[in-house]
């Protein structure tokens, strides 16, 4: 066998431009797939990463039929479980806060003396909490006026969308209208605080952000919250951490990809695209192999018939031909891992603008910039290298069954 491996090696060195060709296609194929790929992960996880963080927390606690019945009635008590106990037992929890959440109307006043009513969505928060859960609330996300604080009264924050149609600013006053717990009439008059970039579409353009304390008050549900929202170590293994925690009571725990399933489906979709570009590369490939290998067969057919005239059998001459394959593929795989490596360690995790003028239209239409991020995962070289080898083997069956059926006369006579 030794021997078969040292003339497969010489082969390869007296064959190397053929060698070279290949290796090259291998090694281009698995370089550019390999940073596609981490191009694709590395802005799924931007994007789940924003709408997680933006506003939807990693999960959430709530009542069994809140998400089908997004109702007040549907609520569950602030201390239906101690939830300070859940951050000390399980580790991989980081915060939580908790939420009122609800649809209704809010009236104003325009500059011309009409009064022009929208519908929002009503978010009660505790404004210390949610900033270690979610980023909406942050300070630099407040563009006019001040941030919301614990223990003011009847001031709101409204998203920036929100106040540009209803021509409102930092200091209007305006009502509220909705139907709180038990169906009650809910009405009430607030001053805008402040103005809100938060990157989430939904709040920017229909969010309306008030103290937790004066949702209570407004819906007439003390001491009640729809849901309580958490932040896990990450949120990649949400549904492995959400599998350790009994909820216990009439609760029931929903994770990100159930609250927000339309990321998941988009990326999903977007992933499909991005596989059958990575089967189209590896079949161009593997047509690349299996041209040279068989030009390299048929420019051999004499020399390969001497082997034979002069004792080998063809079984060796096919193992012989196999290792000389082998050997380019795991030397063409071996480099371009290499290369693909070195260059990821330097530009993953490290964003790319997309440009000033995109940058600044994400950031005041999202709230984030889309940049360009690379993901180090091995995955992203798991899949080149799985499908390499498999367009490989196939594009070697064929050259080498006709060197097994290779007669060594009219191999020799061949010119």
């Amino acid at each position: 066998m030794s021997k078969l491996i040292k003339l497969a090696w010489r082969s390869v060195w007296r064959n190397r431009r053929r060698s070279i060709i290949t290796m090259s296609a291998i090694g281009f194929a698995i370089l550019l797939t390999t940073i596609t790929r981490s191009l694709q992960f590395g802005m799924y996880d931007a994007v789940e990463s924003h709408a997680i963080r933006s506003f939807n927390g990693d999960f959430h606690v709530q009542h069994p039929q809140f998400q089908k019945d997004r109702t007040l009635n549907r609520s569950i008590e602030a201390n239906a479980a101690d939830w300070e106990q859940w951050i000390v037992s399980h580790p991989n929890l980081i915060a939580f806060t908790q939420r009122i959440t609800s649809g209704g109307l809010i009236s104003t006043e325009n500059p011309d003396g009409r009064q022009s009513s929208y519908a929002i969505m009503v978010i009660g928060v505790n404004p210390v909490r949610e900033t270690e859960v979610t980023e909406f609330m942050e300070v630099e996300k407040v563009t006019e006026g001040q941030p919301l604080q614990a223990g003011l009264n009847n001031e709101i924050l409204i998203g920036h969308r929100l106040a540009k149609n209803m021509e409102a600013s930092v200091g209007d006053e305006v009502v509220i209208l909705s139907q709180g717990y038990r169906n009650e009439m809910a009405v009430d008059l607030y001053r805008i605080r402040g103005i809100l970039t938060s990157g989430a579409v939904g709040i920017d353009k229909s969010g309306v952000v008030m103290s937790l304390a004066d949702a209570q008050e407004l819906f007439s549900m003390p001491n009640r919250v729809t849901q309580v929202v958490f932040r896990t170590t990450d949120f990649r293994q949400t549904d492995e951490i959400v599998q350790r925690i009994e909820p216990g009571g009439k609760l029931k725990i929903l994770p990100w990809q159930t609250l927000i399933p339309d990321i998941e489906q988009m990326i999903a979709l977007d992933n499909v695209g991005g596989a059958i570009m990575l089967v189209f590369i590896m079949v161009i490939v593997g047509f690349e192999i299996f041209n040279t290998t068989m030009m390299g067969i048929l420019e051999r057919r004499r020399e390969l018939g001497v082997l034979q005239a002069i004792g080998m059998k063809p079984g060796q001459i096919t193992v012989m031909l196999l290792v000389e394959s082998i050997m380019k593929i795991c030397l063409a795989l071996l480099i371009s891992v290499l290369i693909s490596a070195l260059l990821l360690h330097f530009i993953a995790d490290k964003p790319f603008s997309m440009g000033e003028e995109y940058d600044e239209v994400m950031r005041s239409t999202f709230g984030y910039e889309a940049s360009m991020v690379f993901s180090p995962d091995l995955k992203v070289y798991a899949e080149p290298l799985i499908w390499i080898t498999i367009i490989s083997t196939l594009s070697l069956i064929y050259p080498i069954y006709v060197v097994s059926q290779l007669k060594p006369i009219a191999a020799v006579q061949n010119t």
